[in-house]
């Protein structure tokens, strides 16, 4: 592959603004696909909750990654 997507570990932090939501519930900027828990064993849907202290696999289009950084960790 050799497109500009970054493909993120984020670790969600305590009291961010996605933290304790589920996916569905989550405004996250068009170019974005949250698409699995850290560990890899699940892929995301929209019922995932993101909880404090959980590591997901984020894909973002670079433009967007500030604006999910902070959603992701305050």
């Amino acid at each position: 592959m050799t497109g500009t997507l970054d493909i993120m570990l984020v670790r969600v932090a305590e009291g961010a603004p996605a933290a304790g939501k589920q996916l569905s519930e989550v405004r996250f900027p068009a170019g974005t696909l949250v698409v699995s828990d850290g560990d890899g064993n699940r892929i995301a849907r929209p019922d995932t909750t993101l909880t404090a202290g959980r590591r997901y696999v984020v894909a973002v289009e670079p433009d967007v990654a500030d604006e999910v950084m902070n959603l992701l960790q305050g």
